[in-house]
């Protein structure tokens, strides 16, 4: 009976692992209907709407299309923006994240993690984040 259990807790490993393999593969597949789904979801009540004024399907479509790229372009235009206006302050903000990281590492080192100063400067460089987030919006 032992065997069993054994047999039974090596597949379910074997299932999740291949089920984990295959949203990995196919997450290029995957997430163009996960989006067009939640889409379709959000905007389904205002094609409803449309369509009880005798609005033809395509009209409503390209409506709600519009509708998405003036939301997209908006918010994207509000990042560019904010972004543009983080980087003249960036001298600033980097004072702010040189005085306040010793006391985060102080903190840690209380709980008896010891964290790197160098370390910590390489992986959160606020000019290299600010402007990675910039050129990828802006791209």
């Amino acid at each position: 009976m032992v065997n069993v259990d054994k047999k039974s807790a090596i597949s379910s490993i074997a299932y999740i692992f291949i089920i984990i393999t295959a949203l990995k593969f196919g997450s290029g597949i995957i997430l163009p209907f996960l989006m067009a789904f939640f889409l379709f979801i959000i905007f389904l009540p205002l094609a409803n709407r449309l369509n009880s004024f005798a609005i033809p399907n395509r009209v409503t479509t390209l409506i709600i299309f519009i509708l998405i790229a003036v939301i997209v372009s908006s918010i994207a235009a509000f990042i560019i923006s904010s972004s543009d206006d983080i980087i003249k302050n960036i001298p600033i903000y980097q004072d702010k994240f040189y005085k306040v990281t010793p006391k985060i590492i102080d903190f840690f080192e209380k709980f008896n993690i010891s964290l790197e100063w160098k370390s910590i400067i390489s992986l959160i460089e606020p000019a290299k984040v600010v402007n990675n987030i910039t050129s990828f919006f802006k791209g």
